[in-house]
């Protein structure tokens, strides 16, 4: 088990590909909540149609943190690609 998480460390540490698709993932998915909480908190109307602006404010954020999640798990997929190629790449060079 040792021997498996060193050759993971060993190969994350020289495959910058993987690195950095794992860290635009985490960014994006902080900057994607922050955007989605943005929006839906400017959302502000008053008379008739201000109790149906509340719902419309809880199904936008729903739909940012989808995005948020699907964005995370696409780059997170991509750093899992990037990472079985440099360890090919690595491993019989």
């Amino acid at each position: 088990m040792q021997e498996r998480l060193e050759l993971i460390a060993a190969i994350y540490t020289r495959s910058p590909r993987t690195q950095w698709a794992i860290y635009f993932g985490v960014i994006a998915l902080f900057l994607i909540t922050l955007l989605g909480q943005k929006v839906v908190g400017n959302f502000d109307v008053e008379g008739p149609f201000g109790p149906l602006m509340s719902e419309v404010a809880t199904i936008f954020s729903q739909k940012y943190d989808k995005l948020a999640i699907a964005t995370l798990a696409v780059s997170w997929w991509t750093a899992y690609k990037c990472f079985q190629r440099d360890k090919k790449r690595l491993l019989f060079s």
